[in-house]
């Protein structure tokens, strides 16, 4: 089972933030703790059983997962497959030196956005 997903490192997310105060960049910031259960449909079959307070003391109960949870090995590379998806859609460019990093240029070449996905806790 394929788990790798790219995470910005520290050192790139100091150089990105420097660059920003240099120019006098807008920096936006926002934080999904949920974001794990937005990815597109598992690509596997996976059971698990639900907890004792949705069905009581029948534990023959099985629920399929449809789409990710927190907890599995291969959930982070499953949002960012999904997220990857929604950004190209979206006009973004994936950058080819940092797989986690989104960027999207005006009609002049000129650098309107940047957007950086991390799928760990710092």
């Amino acid at each position: 089972m394929n788990t790798y997903a790219p995470t910005l490192p520290n050192e790139l997310l100091m150089t990105m933030t420097t660059s920003a105060a240099i120019y006098r960049w807008l920096i936006e910031t926002m934080d999904d703790e949920k974001a794990l259960l937005q990815s597109r449909d598992l690509r596997r079959v996976l059971y698990l059983r639900p907890p004792k307070e949705a069905v009581g003391d029948d534990r023959s109960t099985l629920w399929r997962l449809k789409t990710t949870v927190y907890g599995l090995a291969d959930a982070a590379r499953e949002w960012n497959l999904s997220i990857r998806k929604i950004m190209t859609e979206l006009d973004f460019t994936e950058s080819k030196m940092e797989p986690s990093i989104f960027f999207i240029e005006n009609q002049d070449y000129e650098l309107d956005g940047v957007i950086y996905m991390s799928t760990t806790s710092s």
